[in-house]
């Protein structure tokens, strides 16, 4: 090993050297750039001094190298060293002198040409080496033309301004070159070298030699007795002391230095202590750390979270978490009810080669595990390291952990509320485990993530669900108002149910007050052969009981009714479970009940509850509307009825007081009808066509009996009155409503086609048609039957009568319809 004397008195020799170095070195530099400043002062000097002689200027104005000898002595006379190699002047277009000293050995094609193209204004400098190795530097500069006496210029430049400004830029007459060679610079810097740098390194060296001896003398032998016996204190040996007697600053360090091995040799052990508890601190922080990551990697996830996405994210965190707490299964356990008595596990994460368990616990009652739910319900965390150690008031807690292989386990509260919504837990199965405070506490967060998440996904369901039923009512209250068929509005009504309350079947049973028996009035999701069975009677069924009670009429278990065949039938074939019975109730009446069947168990909230009223709500207030429709219907069908009625009374009595054949008005008022089928007229309108028909007379009640019993032909003034009948129908009928329809053939069935007709002298269709179809059945059956004054006509003779009298007394259209009506 190399001794600290060794190494610092190389370290000094390597400084010194160093030191030495750069000085001579920074020396020579910067003698060498000052002598080619003056070297390159020079030049510019006699190239500038050249160019501004007068006698140069008036050389290249008048193209007379002649005049050029004189300024070329001149400036040779400057050149005491001899170190002008060449001289070039020339004019724009040529050189007009070029001369070499007798040792120069440069080219005339290595000198450089001066470019008039860049900048030939100013001085430039170029550095040239020869063919021969020879260096030199070319002093270009450019020669402007003479210059004129300006007072503007000379004002100019006793103030100082610009004297661009002043003066008229010259024009340049040529380039005055002179070459240098660096013969004598080189030869003054050698000089410099030698006199001067090498004296300056050798001394500097000299003077290190000397200091490298002192500091080894008076330094580093005491430095060095130091050094080993502060390794020999680093080694263990805290009883070492420096043994250096002197007053200087090496003894004052000598006597701190054993003063502070004493108290190093007491505070060695504290600090050992010290070191390992930071170790432990930095672990802590490290692990802290990691679960801020972690709890913040989770929480990014959970943000604006998808309902449907947040079973899957749990199941992932589940995983994150399981993995980082190297655990073998983490889990989420919540209540499955609104009664908090049944709790499922929901989410589950296992590791490679655990078997899940979260079919295995679905379901587990509340009661059953009073020792770890009394704690959760007191929001206590549940930490057992060794399930084989649980206390006996744990059995129950202790058997379901040992069915799962768990050897420990963690669990934590999941609080909403300030209610207990369930919990989250770590199982060990392979080892023993042991959880810290920062496990548990990373538990809790997640927990409280979790729980949130939960709770907003739960809120968000039940806006949607909220939304689906105000939906499913105005779905409910649009088909009342769209529709009065009851089995329409309350099919209606069972789909929404089913689809809506989620449940597999549902049926309205009605109430029929006549026999006091319910009776199926609409189903939906039951198979063909059941629906025979929904219809009961007395106060066994459950539907009776929710008629009579007046309440809903809830059945968890269906399948313990052991007293009603009816619902032992729906047992065998449907296999349904769960049964609700709601009463439908409007205005204090029964009528009739909603019936609820379901599979698998339901466990329906206060919402889900009160959604099932409002709709038996709605489904009672359609049965009493459409029954009360349905009464108005059957009072207005009565009514008609006995306007028809009456009628055909009218019509009868008419027939007798006009002596005509009996039957008259009946047999006209079928054809018409009959006819006017085939012309396409709606249904609607032949109901008026056939009252019209009965009453097409009826004005003549206001005939006197003189006119019209009379057996002989009329007096014109008889006929005047007589056709005045058409206007007593109308007077007659018009006020009332229910006949002001059928006033058409009462009214017009007088007028004719060609507009000879009476009252109003309509022509053409101008006439209304069930009017021009009646005329043609009228005279028709006039024709065929006996009258008081002549006898009835044949069949072929009354055909041919309507044929002739087609477009003048009836509508062409309407009589060859009514030929083919009679098959002609």
């Amino acid at each position: 090993m190399i001794s600290i004397r060794t190494r610092l008195i190389v370290l000094i020799c390597l400084l010194i050297t160093v030191i030495d170095i750069l000085s001579c070195l920074f020396f020579f530099i910067h003698t060498k750039n000052a002598q080619e400043t003056v070297f390159k002062k020079l030049g510019i000097s006699l190239a500038t001094m050249l160019a501004q002689d007068n006698e140069v200027g008036l050389a290249l104005d008048h193209a007379q190298p002649a005049f050029l000898g004189t300024p070329i002595k001149r400036v040779q006379a400057f050149d005491r060293d001899k170190e002008i190699g060449y001289w070039r002047i020339a004019n724009t277009q040529a050189v007009m002198v070029e001369e070499k000293a007798t040792w120069c050995s440069i080219q005339s094609n290595e000198i450089p040409a001066r470019d008039d193209s860049k900048s030939s204004d100013t001085p430039r400098i170029n550095r040239i080496i020869s063919s021969s190795g020879e260096i030199f530097y070319d002093f270009s500069v450019p020669v402007f033309e003479r210059r004129t006496f300006s007072e503007e210029s000379f004002a100019t430049q006793i103030l100082g301004e610009d004297k661009i400004l002043a003066e008229k830029k010259l024009s340049i007459l040529g380039f005055v070159q002179i070459g240098l060679s660096t013969r004598k610079l080189n030869e003054k810097i050698r000089e410099v070298i030698l006199y001067s740098i090498i004296p300056m390194g050798l001394g500097i060296i000299g003077g290190g030699i000397f200091i490298t001896f002192f500091l080894t003398r008076y330094i580093v032998s005491p430095l060095k007795h130091m050094a080993n016996v502060t390794l020999d204190i680093a080694g263990g040996n805290l009883s070492r002391t420096i043994d250096v007697r002197s007053g200087d600053e090496i003894g004052l360090l000598s006597m701190n230095f054993n003063q502070m091995t004493k108290s190093l040799e007491k505070s060695y052990a504290d600090l050992k202590l010290e070191i390992v508890g930071h170790k432990h601190t930095e672990e802590l922080l490290q692990y802290r750390l990691k679960i801020e990551e972690l709890l913040a990697a989770i929480s990014a996830n959970f943000i604006n979270l998808a309902p449907q996405e947040v079973d899957t994210e749990i199941n992932r965190a589940l995983k994150i978490i399981g993995e980082f707490g190297k655990v073998d299964r983490s889990y989420v356990f919540q209540y499955s009810d609104t009664e908090r008595k049944k709790l499922d596990n929901t989410h589950e994460w296992c590791a490679e080669g655990i078997e899940p368990q979260i079919e295995k616990l679905k379901g587990l009652p509340v009661n059953h595990f009073p020792w770890g739910m009394e704690k959760l319900e007191q929001f206590e965390s549940i930490h057992v390291p060794r399930v084989a150690d649980m206390p006996e008031s744990a059995n129950a807690e202790k058997e379901l952990q040992e069915s799962q292989s768990v050897q420990s386990f963690v669990i934590v509260p999941m609080v909403y509320g300030g209610s207990l919504v369930g919990f989250l837990g770590f199982d060990s199965v392979r080892s023993e485990k042991t959880w810290t405070e920062e496990d548990i506490a990373l538990l809790k967060m997640i927990g409280e993530i979790f729980v949130n998440t939960l709770e907003r996904k739960r809120a968000e369901e039940r806006i949607k669900h909220h939304v689906q039923r105000l939906t499913t009512l105005h779905t409910m209250d649009q088909a009342l108002i769209s529709s009065l068929d009851l089995h329409v509005i309350l099919s209606i009504f069972l789909e929404q149910v089913t689809t809506k309350l989620g449940v597999d079947a549902a049926s309205i049973l009605l109430l029929n007050s006549q026999t006091q028996k319910l009776e199926c009035a609409a189903s939906h999701g039951f198979r063909p052969e059941t629906i025979a069975s929904l219809s009961v009677h007395g106060g066994k069924h459950h539907a009776s009981r929710a008629m009579l009670e007046r309440r809903i009429i809830y059945v968890s278990k269906m399948s313990g009714i052991k007293n009603s065949p009816q619902f032992a039938e729906l047992l065998e074939g449907e296999k349904f479970i769960v049964y609700y019975g709601v009463p439908l109730i409007t205005k204090g009446q029964v009528k009739g009940v909603l019936e609820i069947f379901h599979r698998s168990p339901l466990n329906p909230d206060h919402e889900w509850l009160g959604f099932l009223e409002a709709i038996g709500a709605l489904a009672a207030i359609a049965i009493d509307n459409a029954s009360l429709f349905e009464g108005m219907q059957r009072t207005q069908e009565e009514l008609m009825i006995a306007y028809d009625v009456t009628i055909e009374g009218w019509s009868r009595a008419l027939d007798l007081r006009d002596k005509e054949t009996e039957g008259h008005s009946q047999r006209v008022a079928e054809v018409t009808v009959e006819l006017a089928q085939a012309f396409g007229i709606k249904d609607e309108e032949l109901m008026n066509i056939r009252r019209g028909a009965l009453l097409h007379d009826i004005g003549k009640m206001a005939v006197p009996d003189y006119i019209l019993l009379k057996p002989a032909p009329l007096t014109e003034e008889e006929w005047i009155i007589m056709r005045k009948h058409p206007e007593y129908a109308h007077q007659l009928l018009s006020p009332i409503t229910y006949l002001r329809h059928a006033l058409d053939i009462p009214y017009c069935h007088h007028e004719r086609w060609d507009g000879s007709g009476y009252p109003q002298g309509l022509k053409g269709e101008q006439i209304p048609l069930a009017a021009r179809i009646f005329a043609i059945i009228d005279v028709y059956d006039a024709l065929s039957f006996i009258r008081p004054y002549r006898a009835a006509w044949q069949k072929d003779k009354v055909v041919e009568y309507i044929r002739l009298r087609s477009g003048i007394l009836f509508d062409p259209k309407v009589v060859e319809l009514f030929l083919k009506f009679l098959d002609i």
